[in-house]
């Protein structure tokens, strides 16, 4: 069935010394970008279950800390991943994204899809993402834990698996 027209964003964060910490990952296709995890939600799996998947694949999370969704959204274009074009139609021109935060302290193992990964506190993070949606998803998520208001619950509908055609 293919991967859903939506993707998901997750920046992992820690606390040292009173301050946060982002993994920040450089991608392999696109030398010189870099982001936290990201990538597209699998048929029958929702939004949650993909970030969830998502962080073990590319960054070896295999105990994840809890997901915190953020305000932030964006859309990304459908050709981006020309190979999908194709099988989701005509309808389907840009694809949400989906933010969040995650605690996490384990070890960070990574996949083919990156090159390097690094902890940065939020001035070098922010310097080294090159999209202005994810320096505003990563700006959210430094401003709430610095602000301590960063636990919210995850709305019912990314708990539910997507199908073709559906939104929210």
């Amino acid at each position: 069935m293919g991967r859903m027209p939506y993707h998901i964003h997750v920046f992992l964060y820690r606390e040292r010394k009173g301050s946060f910490e982002f993994a920040v990952f450089e991608r392999s296709d696109l030398p010189d970008i870099w982001q936290g995890v990201s990538g597209g939600g699998e048929a029958g799996e929702s939004v949650v279950q993909a970030a969830l998947r998502e962080c073990m694949e590319e960054a070896g999370v295999t105990e994840p800390g809890r997901l915190y969704p953020l305000d932030s959204v964006s859309v990304m274009r459908s050709t981006v991943f020309a190979e999908w074009t194709q099988a989701w139609g005509k309808d389907i021109v840009v694809l949400p994204m989906y933010f969040f935060g995650m605690p996490y302290d384990g070890e960070v193992t990574l996949s083919e899809e990156h090159l390097a990964f690094e902890w940065m506190d939020y001035e070098k993070a922010n310097a080294r993402v090159g999209m202005p949606d994810q320096n505003t998803a990563l700006w959210e998520l430094n401003e709430r834990l610095r602000r301590k208001n960063l636990k919210r619950a995850i709305p019912a509908w990314m708990e539910r698996p997507w199908r073709m055609g559906e939104g929210r």
